[in-house]
């Protein structure tokens, strides 16, 4: 097969079947895709030794993208397991680094009934515990983007937020995400930010600034891999802030867990197992899913809907609770890594009633997106602007696993 042209020449769309959890690789070429529920657009990060999302599924206009026939790849995100969270950290590894080798730390992630079991790499000690605000700064009117250095390839980026004082000055700094796998303390730097579009409109500031902190001095608003620019007058920085970042902690404990492969065939009835070997401490993780609705079961037809109705039918999203908190949420020791993955999205389908007044099909609509666990669904009723309520509600279950997408592909000129 060979795709080739522009639409000037004709080139009717592609469409191309995706399997539960299978990636596909399009030739070298530009090309415009229009994604189905279940794909997303991944481009290979080098640098970090990852695949970084670059459009989600069903998204509302098509997504450009080039390629050189190895570093984007398209990926049907069901039935897979797209992280790992860490629910304790262990400790008594053998050593810090990422990776087994590096670390003499495994990890195994049960393969399902039917499919292929997914994979992944640890990594041991290396996250940030604080960032400390040493020099507060002026004339912020809004909070700073707060950049950090990455670890070595393979480890996970660490995230910071800012916060400013009414007077303008840099508050506090908070680490979201600790990051693993740093073998030093990074640098964290600050990059100060419009309050409006620069090209339009008045000055974000009523006072011009005194002073714009150069490229390359100790307080640079952005750090030397970003090229260097002296920001607008209309960037009110009247005082360079500073931060101090404090020392790495986590130390042979596991800090994190990157998927390599996501496996396939998994279903909600079956969320498998995460075991480790070569760390104690009694170090547990639990995998977190991405799923869709392969059907809709009827346990429950319920009694008095309206007659020859169809009702609304929808789920949540599916996520994995633990206490008051939802997976996903991130601090040390307990964090979510999914390469920026995925985002649920609730399944969707409709309840006729037929002649009766019972529930007697469903139709669905949308299976949903990345659930986590088998979703709860809800039946809204339908009949009018005064709906009696059912005497006896229906009740409907998923079922939840992979699915097959469809994408559409067509060779393009550059935008």
């Amino acid at each position: 097969m060979r795709l080739g042209g522009t639409f000037n020449f004709g080139q009717p769309a592609l469409a191309v079947q995706i399997p539960q959890g299978a990636a596909w690789y399009p030739p070298a070429g530009n090309y415009l895709t229009t994604l189905g529920g279940q794909t997303v657009i991944q481009y290979w990060d080098s640098v970090q030794f990852t695949w970084r999302n670059l459009g989600a599924p069903l998204a509302s206009d098509p997504c450009w993208f080039s390629c050189d026939g190895t570093n984007m790849r398209m990926v049907n995100s069901s039935g897979i397991v797209q992280g790992v969270q860490i629910t304790n950290a262990g400790s008594g590894a053998a050593a810090n680094g990422i990776g087994s080798a590096a670390t003499g730390v495994t990890v195994a992630i049960a393969a399902p009934a039917t499919g292929v079991a997914a994979t992944a790499y640890p990594i041991v000690g290396g996250a940030l515990s604080t960032i400390a605000v040493t020099q507060a700064g002026s004339g912020f009117v809004v909070p700073p983007i707060i950049l950090i250095d990455p670890p070595p390839p393979g480890g996970i980026q660490a995230v910071a937020t800012a916060t400013i004082t009414a007077a303008g000055a840099l508050n506090a700094v908070t680490v979201v995400n600790p990051g693993a796998g740093y073998t030093s303390v990074p640098n964290a730097y600050v990059m100060p930010q419009y309050l409006t579009n620069p090209g339009m409109g008045p000055p974000v500031n009523a006072v011009a600034p005194t002073s714009v902190i150069p490229p390359g001095a100790l307080a640079s608003p952005q750090p030397p891999w970003l090229p260097n620019f002296n920001w607008p007058l209309n960037v009110p920085l009247s005082g360079g802030a500073l931060l101090t970042v404090g020392a790495l902690t986590g130390s042979l404990t596991l800090t994190g867990v990157v998927m390599i492969q996501n496996g396939n065939g998994y279903l909600g009835t079956a969320i498998p197992a995460v075991s480790f070997v070569g760390i104690a401490g009694g170090v547990a993780a639990t995998s977190i899913m991405a799923l869709a609705c392969q059907s809709l079961t009827i346990t429950s037809a319920g009694v008095a809907y309206p007659t020859g109705t169809s009702q609304i039918v929808i789920s949540d999203l599916g996520e994995l609770v633990s206490g008051a908190s939802v997976v996903g949420t991130t601090s040390f020791g307990v964090q979510v890594v999914n390469n920026d993955t995925l985002g649920p999205r609730p399944l969707r389908a409709r309840a006729p009633t037929g002649a009766g007044t019972t529930i007697v099909s469903t139709v669905l609509e949308d299976p949903g997106f990345a659930f986590q666990i088998v979703p709860a669904v809800g039946i809204l009723p339908v009949g009018g602007a005064a709906v009696t309520p059912p005497t006896s509600l229906a009740f409907i279950t998923p079922v939840v696993g992979g699915i097959t997408d469809v994408i559409l592909v067509q060779p393009s000129t550059m935008p």
